[in-house]
């Protein structure tokens, strides 16, 4: 996963290149994500745990009942009981009867996956969101199919291992119990992530442009002295750069790195590698390792600060 820092007379935009496609999220949908998808997912799992909206409970029921026979043989039967607040119920005759709740509908983890896809940020580059409805659609519809059926398997199995004599605890309410189902979401989320990846790239978008914000201030500092000398474009070409590298800011600015690294090559008038330089400039200075100078050359190099030359496999820094 690659990230682009990209220029233009209003902001700063942060890309994020994955999988040969560009993402890049406002502000204003990054807030919507969360905030939509808490509210919608309450609003549904409201609507449909009202009693009058128990038609979701009697197809799970039937559907239930038919896979049981279907398997089992067990000649399983679907009541409705008007006077029970849950009237739905899955009965053996002479052996079994349990009644189907609003837990029992998976309502919630579908309610979840449908707000979720529909929050999902787009990205504003015009290629990558083409077609986002068409891949959040197909994420809806198959969460909601792989749900349904795991839950109406996961019902049928239950309702007849209690009916050959094991404990409800430990049928309906142990850990093991509790594990598949949590493994079964989770690769279900897993599966909606591979046409949506918007999902993950979001959040880790969200991290990185806060990291970016905090740091904003420090990096305006390190790079003070090329702002003062009026080279604004070299300014803002090295401060890209800078964060791309993920250097270590406070290390440079003690060290005084950037100015140094020009003064010596400008009063020396000669080739050096980042070796030589280390050696030369910055011998007692422990934490100033060959790798940061390397990177710092080349980000100077990038920032048309200094040239660059190669020989016998190695590469030469000068001005």
């Amino acid at each position: 996963m690659n990230e682009i820092k990209a220029k233009n007379t209003k902001q700063e935009s942060l890309f994020i290149e994955f999988r040969g496609k560009k993402y890049s999220f406002s502000t204003k949908s990054l807030i919507i994500f969360p905030v939509g998808t808490f509210l919608l997912a309450i609003l549904m799992i409201q609507f449909f745990g009202i009693r009058e909206n128990n038609w979701l409970h009697e197809i799970i029921t039937k559907h239930s009942v038919f896979l049981m026979n279907l398997l089992f043989n067990v000649e399983a039967e679907a009541l409705f009981l008007p006077e029970n607040y849950f009237p739905w119920h899955i009965d053996i005759p002479g052996s079994v009867r349990t009644y189907i709740n609003n837990g029992c509908t998976y309502i919630t983890s579908m309610s979840i996956f449908t707000a979720i896809n529909i929050f999902i940020p787009h990205s504003q580059d015009a290629k990558t969101k083409e077609d986002i409805i068409w891949r959040k659609t197909i994420n809806i519809i198959a969460s909601l199919i792989l749900i349904y059926i795991f839950n109406i398997f996961r019902i049928a199995i239950q309702v007849y291992l209690y009916h050959l004599g094991n404990p409800w605890s430990i049928v309906h309410d142990s850990v093991l119990t509790y594990f598949i189902i949590v493994i079964w979401h989770i690769l279900i989320f897993l599966f909606c992530n591979i046409k949506t990846p918007e999902i993950f790239i979001s959040i880790y978008y969200l991290g990185k442009f806060i990291y970016n914000k905090l740091r904003k201030e420090n990096v305006v500092e390190t790079y003070a002295y090329l702002k003062q000398r009026g080279q604004n474009g070299k300014y803002n070409g090295a401060w890209n750069l800078f964060k791309r590298e993920q250097l270590s800011l406070n290390l440079i600015k003690i060290n005084d790195i950037d100015s140094r690294l020009i003064q010596f090559l400008k009063e020396n008038r000669h080739k050096y590698t980042a070796k030589a330089i280390k050696n030369r400039l910055f011998n007692q200075q422990d934490k100033v390792t060959v790798d940061l100078l390397e990177k710092k050359l080349q980000i100077l190099l990038n920032a048309e600060m200094v040239l660059l030359e190669k020989f016998n496999g190695n590469i030469y820094y000068f001005i």
